[in-house]
């Protein structure tokens, strides 16, 4: 088996030998993960790759940024809004986003039918998530989940995490294959850059259904 599933969320090993396109494990694993996709828009891939060593090396490294004196971080200026007012997740912006967090830190999502999903980092694991994009392309059958960080009980930890996003240059558009009478059209084609815009305008920013009121039919 190349996958198993944790209570309400798939973990994908793709660390098996025989995790290759074709094989039978592949097969499984792209058939849950289609279903994970369509029911909470995340899952946990295992993938050991990234060496403990570069895991530890690159969150030391942000405590050092961190604990830059205030002038020196003083010198790095931003035109985006301030993070208390954009209401958008900045994970929901892209086709796919890959998260990396510390294992003593949890995430929260919320699955299609309401319900708040824990979501623990076993190691050297990876939560993948659909953005907005990917569930306008499936015509709302991949969903863009919400999701929160929550901290340990005694919450006096720092809490880091680095995601990962993917981005398409071209127009997305609902395929042909996605569309029939129980499944008609719900968004109109657009640029990714123009959705990454309508999130920092103020119609963005105050809409409660960033696809429907962006590009919905």
């Amino acid at each position: 088996m190349g996958s198993l599933t944790l209570p309400n969320l798939l973990v994908v090993d793709f660390t098996k030998e025989n995790m290759k396109p074709g094989s039978s494990d592949w097969t499984l694993a792209c058939k849950n993960i289609k279903h994970a996709l369509e029911q909470h828009g995340c899952f946990v891939a295992l993938y050991d790759k990234v060496s403990s060593e570069l895991h530890k090396a690159v969150f030391n490294a942000a405590d050092e940024l961190f604990d830059l004196p205030t002038e020196t971080k003083a010198w790095e200026l931003t035109m985006l809004q301030p993070l208390e007012e954009l209401k958008v997740s900045l994970s929901s912006c892209g086709l796919m986003g890959m998260t990396l967090s510390e294992p003593s830190f949890w995430v929260r999502d919320k699955s299609r039918d309401g319900e708040w999903i824990d979501v623990e980092f076993p190691p050297s694991s990876f939560v993948v998530m659909a953005g907005d994009a990917c569930q306008a392309w499936s015509n709302d059958r991949v969903l863009s989940p919400k999701h929160r960080v929550t901290m340990d009980k005694n919450g006096k930890d720092t809490r880091y995490t680095i995601a990962l996003f993917s981005f398409l240059s071209k127009n997305i558009e609902v395929p042909k294959e996605l569309i029939d009478d129980e499944n008609p059209l719900q968004f109109k084609p657009f640029g990714h850059v123009d959705l990454l815009n309508f999130y920092a305008t103020d119609h963005g920013r105050r809409s409660q259904n960033i696809l429907k009121d962006f590009c919905g039919v």
